[in-house]
């Protein structure tokens, strides 16, 4: 891994190319991922996931999120962890649904470090990007989306953004995926809403919800404690 970051540092847009492929493959078994890690190889692929070449380029950016849902955050460098965001959030536009899961699932994880990494995102429309998702006919693809989304809840950019009124669809989506036939989305979903009702003034937008009844409805009839408890 080490001789590919200098080579990929030195070489020439071709080199770089087949580093970034290089890495691809070798990232291709979860077990080989952290040699990467330990390598340096999350710097290298930094320096590849903006190169000029599609396939190199989504090579590098898909790499880079894939190492990301299996390792634990703290294992990269603070200048690690947030130069990663943007190449994630640019890839939940990519036109393949497994590129945009990949994307989700490596930002559900990363959220997690800190305000300063949340705020990051949310500059680069991960909000927007992730909303997107559920919209999606995927249901693997709409769970990612919403864990997602659960993570950003915890910046008080978006509290701020619920309490202010401007959150009223997001509001609805969230209730509605209250109901998913999936149980992790019911739980994101849930502990979406739980984060938000924290602030008084975005519990009392979510009872103002029109899809309220449908929240009541959901709380009545579930039985799972992961969801009553968030609910």
């Amino acid at each position: 891994v080490s001789h590919l970051g200098k080579c990929a540092l030195h070489g020439s847009p071709k080199v770089k190319s087949l580093v970034a492929l290089s890495l691809k493959y070798l990232c291709a078994e979860q077990k080989h991922r952290r040699f990467l890690v330990s390598g340096g190889g999350i710097r290298t692929l930094l320096g590849l996931v903006d190169l000029e070449e599609e396939v190199a380029r989504d090579a590098a950016r898909q790499t880079l999120a894939q190492v990301c849902i299996v390792t634990n955050p703290s294992a990269f460098s603070y200048s690690e962890q947030l130069d990663t965001v943007r190449p994630l959030v640019n890839l939940l536009d990519h036109r393949h649904e497994l590129l945009q899961f990949e994307a989700a699932m490596a930002l559900t994880n990363l959220l997690t470090v800190s305000d300063e990494l949340r705020t990051r995102a949310i500059q680069a429309e991960a909000w927007n990007g992730c909303k997107e998702l559920l919209f999606s006919e995927n249901d693997m693809l709409q769970r990612a989306g919403i864990e997602a989304l659960c993570n950003l809840c915890m910046a008080p950019e978006i509290l701020e953004r619920f309490a202010d009124g401007r959150a009223e669809l997001e509001i609805k989506v969230f209730i509605g995926f209250c109901g998913s036939e999936d149980i992790a989305t019911r739980i994101a979903s849930s502990g979406a809403l739980a984060m938000l009702a924290s602030c008084e003034e975005v519990a009392i937008k979510i009872t103002e919800s029109s899809h309220f009844d449908t929240f009541l409805t959901v709380l009545a009839e579930t039985d799972e404690s992961d969801v009553l408890h968030r609910l």
